[in-house]
């Protein structure tokens, strides 16, 4: 996010695109490649891997290739930019512990009220 351009997208949703990228990375002193990202919602705990546009370990997979062509057209029907975050391998824990499982799923950041690192089990 380089341009001015890019500044018209909500703190909140840079916030989640910045963490969701940095779960990818491994530095000497701390290990993030087992972490996934975890999102504090008002319907749960999620957590799952972020999926970026360009990784090559989902293209080939219909499911996904499904949802990016969902997304790509919705895209076309708004001029604000997108307020979402991919996730892969998700489980998602509600308050009252009920446990769901996804293999992909959209979060919308105005949904998340907070970000951490790790596992949910």
């Amino acid at each position: 996010m380089s341009d001015n351009s890019s500044k018209n997208v909500s703190y909140k949703l840079s916030m989640a695109l910045s963490a969701a990228s940095l779960v990818k990375l491994k530095t000497d002193k701390i290990d993030l490649t087992s972490n996934r990202l975890v999102l504090v919602t008002a319907a749960g705990t999620i957590c799952g891997n972020f999926v970026s546009d360009n990784d090559s370990d989902y293209q080939e997979d219909p499911e996904y290739l499904f949802i990016k062509q969902i997304s790509s057209q919705a895209a076309q029907f708004t001029s604000q930019p997108p307020n979402s975050i991919l996730l892969s391998d998700v489980e998602i824990v509600s308050s009252n512990g009920g446990k769901s499982f996804f293999n992909y799923l959209h979060v919308f950041t105005d949904d998340i009220i907070g970000i951490s690192f790790g596992d949910i089990n």
